[in-house]
């Protein structure tokens, strides 16, 4: 399934879902590297892969991200998401 270029944030439940600076640090990285697991995210944030999982249901609840499938990770085997458009735009 083809994405949007761009994902217009228009409902307050999205503009919520990105207004932490944890979650706006998720999209940012999500725009650059297109696909990841938390474990990956949080490699890619320096932030524990733990703290993350609230940020990415919240993200996913609003449909800025979207699940693309599995894959492993450290021997783990973690969820693939991806933004729900190539650019976020408020």
């Amino acid at each position: 399934m083809e994405r949007p270029a761009r994902l217009v944030l228009e409902n307050p439940r999205q503009v919520r879902a990105v207004a932490s600076p944890v979650a706006h640090q998720i999209v940012s990285v999500m725009e650059r590297v297109r696909s990841c697991t938390v474990a990956e995210l949080g490699d890619h944030t320096g932030i524990d892969a733990r703290s993350l999982y609230y940020h990415v249901r919240q993200l996913r609840r609003a449909g800025v991200l979207v699940e693309r499938g599995e894959r492993s990770t450290g021997g783990r085997r973690g969820a693939v998401y991806e933004l729900a458009g190539d650019e976020v735009v408020l």
